[in-house]
């Protein structure tokens, strides 16, 4: 629990959670990608990052990647006799039909997560927006007499709840390796002034594309002035802060979760069993180096040390709140009705009090 202690200071941030996400284009967004382009593509994998491209640099090389992986066969349960059932339209030999044989590879493929292979992100938001959020009431206070009194506010708490949801339009799933410590610094503008807020919060291994975080704030009893003549009102603003931003990192292709009918050799039509499995980025990266005969397309790279398969600089966006609350403030009513309420910022309520000028 973190505890705000000085209400002439704005508290700190109570949370905020943003989140990557991974922005592959489609293939009609093709130019957006500048990378270099694939001599004599003769597997149509394409020459920029896109999901299509992606998913079809994948299929072309699954079936053969597995099949000649023991670890991956032993991961599918495929025996010797046995492969993974290709898929193909309705065909006709020797004057009998075999039906078309699908299975939703290429939908399965395109499923693929995406992690940013990053562990400590820094950004700076290109769109910040205050929302105010309500404030809380510290204290009331009547001074009828003729010499300022000090009081204590009341202690309160109050729970803050921050969610962030991750969204991607070109179907392509966010992850983040391990553990990945991602701040944000954003520059809050308010109308009398203007201040810097930032928070961590660390994203770990997930399928769910939203996050929350719960946190209960405590405002402290404090001694305040109460100025006589008239009622003061003592009070803190609580606002969040929403924002929005990209940033640029290689992304490991990982956790594609498959459902592969298996066959015997001679026979594609029967399918012998169905295995479901989960490949990591090893995995895959396995199925890439076991189809040399296939030329890398330019936007992918190999990490050979973490036997990764790297999407280069991808772009991730990300939304998000961050709840804060600004410096406590008082607003005094006068008992002299001809004279006009006033709302400011304690600190200068403090300063009129000890003058004598509200």
């Amino acid at each position: 629990m973190k505890k705000y202690k000085k209400l002439l200071m704005v508290a700190p941030l109570a949370c905020m959670l943003g989140t990557g996400v991974v922005t592959f284009p489609t293939a009609s967004h093709a130019d957006a990608a500048p990378v270099a382009s694939v001599v004599n593509d003769s597997f149509g994998q394409g020459s920029t990052y896109s999901t299509e491209n992606i998913t079809q640099a994948l299929f072309v090389r699954l079936r053969s990647g597995i099949e000649a992986s023991p670890e991956l066969r032993n991961k599918f349960k495929i025996a010797d006799d046995e492969r993974i059932q290709h898929e193909q339209n309705e065909t006709i030999e020797n004057g009998t039909k075999y039906p078309a044989t699908n299975y939703g590879l290429r939908d399965q493929l395109s499923k693929v997560t995406a992690s940013s292979t990053g562990t400590n992100i820094t950004v700076n938001p290109t769109t910040v927006t205050e929302v105010e959020a309500g404030k809380i009431e510290l204290l009331s206070y009547r001074n009828s007499t003729p010499i300022t009194q000090k009081q204590f506010t009341t202690e309160k708490s109050m729970k803050r709840i921050d969610t962030v949801t991750a969204t991607n339009q070109y179907g392509f799933k966010l992850g983040f390796e391990s553990s990945t410590n991602f701040k944000v610094n954003a520059l809050v503008a308010q109308a009398e002034q203007s201040f810097k807020a930032s928070a961590e919060f660390n994203f770990s291994h997930t399928d769910t594309n939203t996050a929350t975080n719960e946190e209960t704030v405590t405002f402290k009893a404090q001694e305040v002035l109460a100025a006589p003549g008239g009622t003061t009102n003592y009070f803190t603003r609580v606002g969040k802060a929403k924002f929005s931003g990209s940033f640029q990192t290689d992304a490991a292709l990982t956790d594609l979760k498959l459902k592969l009918p298996i066959v015997k050799k001679d026979n594609n039509q029967t399918v012998v069993h169905t295995e479901e499995v989960t490949l990591t980025s090893q995995d895959i990266y396995t199925i890439f180096k076991n189809t040399p005969y296939i030329p890398l397309p330019a936007y992918l790279s190999f990490d050979d040390n973490g036997k990764k398969v790297l999407v280069k600089n991808v772009t991730f966006s990300y939304t998000g709140e961050m709840g804060y609350n600004t410096s406590a403030q008082a607003e005094f009513i006068p008992f002299d009705q001809d004279k006009p309420k006033q709302t400011m910022s304690y600190e200068k309520y403090e300063t009129k009090t000890q003058d004598k000028s509200l």
